[in-house]
């Protein structure tokens, strides 16, 4: 399945469950502060879809949650080469943008990161980093 300009990649999709719904994980490294205000935004992006659900993983239950991928959002602050706002396109376990390892920031090696720098926080930058992870 290829379309002009893009490629195609069955491994960079997330996968549907039973219902037919995309479900995709999502946590914040500890100190990221800005946690409601990135929660509501993505809240009212699944809303409008329908068909994708985004679902919270406290941080302190990372490691233990049955989610093998999800994405883990952290400040730009705490990276080492990165400032303003990143994403992966679509699912790329591992994926830190060389931070290290993605289980030395506290989430599974299926996990990716999102990078995100203060003025990153508005509605249409959240939604925008998402959708690239999404792809």
């Amino acid at each position: 399945m290829f379309q002009r300009g893009t490629i195609a990649l069955d491994y960079a999709r997330w996968p549907k469950n039973e219902d037919g719904q995309v479900v995709i994980p999502f946590s914040f490294q500890q100190h990221f502060n800005k946690k409601a205000e990135f929660r509501k935004h993505i809240e009212e992006m699944s809303a409008n879809f329908g068909c994708i659900t985004f679902e919270y993983v406290p941080t302190n239950r990372l490691m233990e949650t049955s989610h093998e991928h999800g994405l883990l959002i952290t400040h730009a602050s705490t990276t080492l080469y990165d400032n303003g706002c990143k994403s992966a396109m679509g699912r790329l376990p591992g994926y830190t943008s060389d931070n290290g390892s993605i289980e030395l920031m506290g989430a599974k090696p299926g996990w990716q990161l999102i990078i995100m720098d203060d003025y990153c926080m508005t509605r249409g930058t959240v939604q925008h980093e998402m959708m690239h992870a999404l792809r």
